[in-house]
């Protein structure tokens, strides 16, 4: 909208507010969004409304007009029917999509077991390195910490696009209140250079985006 029709859409004091370009005013009373029917709203006026409406109130367009100029920013047909496609095309592009963090009580559910009983050989690395800090890998506390290693990569799919790795790492979850997992570090189970290079800390606020009703379930798939 900016580029298309040179609006400099100028942010209030307040932070959440920007200066109407319908009207002159002192206090910045419009609030434009994406993820409403209604995509703008004056607060000053009580106006609002899609991009039509907005239009025709800051250019004095007809509602013929609005429309044509409306189909040119969204590069849409401005064809007969424009008006109720067009309320179609807005609510597709301002439908947000619902964020989906990464699973991590899979992750560490599929961790856990390996620390305890794998034969590879990270699992194996994994139990002796806990064994040098004074831990028994089979004992309580280790099982009540749930734990884990994992011995190839954390990967989302395809649409996610993101890959977390862990191989040959220890895997610590950070537990709530509630032992509901929220975040989890990883540590080199022996010398760094073995290890697969660190993706960072993943948590539950870390996330990707996905489309709506979708799942993110990891898979170790070796490396």
């Amino acid at each position: 909208m900016r580029e298309a029709r040179g609006y400099a859409f100028q942010r209030g004091r307040n932070g959440s507010l920007v200066e109407n370009p319908i009207r002159t005013e002192r206090t910045s009373s419009i609030r434009v969004r994406t993820d409403a029917p209604s995509h703008w709203k004056d607060f000053g006026s009580d106006g609002g409304g899609d991009l039509i409406d907005f239009l025709e109130g800051a250019e004095g367009m007809t509602k013929a007009a609005a429309q044509v100029a409306a189909a040119e920013i969204l590069g849409v047909s401005s064809s007969a029917g424009f008006g109720a496609s067009l309320k179609t095309h807005t609510a597709k592009l301002s439908t947000p999509t619902p964020p989906t963090a990464l699973d991590l009580e899979a992750v560490i559910q599929q961790a856990h077991e390996p620390l305890l009983h794998g034969t590879t050989p990270e699992a194996v690395a994994a139990r002796a390195n806990l064994q040098r800090r004074g831990l028994d890998p089979a004992g309580a506390t280790v099982r009540y910490a749930r734990l884990g290693v994992v011995d190839g990569s954390v990967e989302l799919d395809e649409q996610a696009m993101k890959r977390y790795t862990f191989q040959g790492r220890v895997l610590f979850p950070y537990l709530d209140d509630r032992d509901r997992p929220v975040s989890t570090s990883s540590r080199c189970s022996g010398p760094e250079r073995q290890c697969s290079r660190a993706a960072g800390e993943a948590s539950a606020g870390r996330t990707s985006s996905r489309s709506p009703g979708s799942s993110t379930k990891p898979s170790f798939a070796s490396t």
